[in-house]
């Protein structure tokens, strides 16, 4: 999930940082750097726990946070044929190949 998401509902709930870090054992420190943009990649316990304080369903505690972006890639890739995946993740190895040159 996402945070501008997150934010959403925690503005529905009228939810607090302070308060959500007292319902999540977070610090506020970590809270206000996850929400400010900061910490740019926040473990994926860490969004299962403000998932879990908003009572919101967890998008997948083993996948690590994404972005927008990356949620639309995989939510797009998991709706492809199986011929379309392999040609994406071709695609996608050379890429990555080339970048590393």
């Amino acid at each position: 999930m996402n945070i501008s998401k997150l934010k959403s509902e925690m503005k529905r709930q009228k939810i607090t940082y302070p308060k959500l870090a007292e319902l999540t054992g977070i610090s506020l420190s970590a809270i206000s750097k996850i929400f400010s943009g900061i910490a740019t990649n926040p473990r994926a316990e860490t969004i299962a726990k403000i998932e879990e304080a908003l009572g919101l369903q967890s998008s997948d505690i083993a996948r690590p946070y994404l972005t927008e972006q990356e949620e639309y890639l995989l939510h797009s890739f998991k709706n492809l044929s199986k011929e379309n995946k392999t040609l994406v993740l071709t695609l996608c190895k050379k890429i990555e190949l080339s970048e590393r040159r």
